[in-house]
């Protein structure tokens, strides 16, 4: 029984290790919120019942992929991409867009 515990608390100990660390890394999650750090110590005890469900909540979650797939989105890059090149003086924002929408209406070009 007290390997079973051991076992037990070990795991916990290990699953809050992983998301502390991304917790930490996570930028969207605001990090004087005492609720986020209650749920951080106290979920890992329950990490049977919430790791699985974190699973699947990552395998269902839709990839963030930038992709033009078809010839509206197309269209729609070339206009942001001419609208870009009218513009003096681009920001740094505005240059890395515009050199990711060459970028990709050159790869769905090809």
């Amino acid at each position: 029984m007290a390997l079973i515990i051991c076992s037990y608390f070990t795991i916990a100990l290990g699953v809050v290790c992983v998301w502390l660390r991304y917790f930490i890394l996570d930028e969207t999650t605001p990090k004087t919120d005492i609720s986020s750090w209650i749920f951080l110590l106290v979920l890992p005890l329950f990490w049977p019942l919430v790791l699985p469900m974190c699973i699947l909540e990552l395998a269902t979650k839709k990839p963030n992929i930038l992709i033009i797939n078809t010839e509206a989105e197309n269209e729609k890059a070339v206009a942001i991409v001419e609208e870009l090149l009218q513009g003096q003086n681009r920001s740094s924002e505005e240059q890395e867009l515009y050199d990711l929408l060459i970028t990709l209406i050159e790869k769905e070009e090809s």
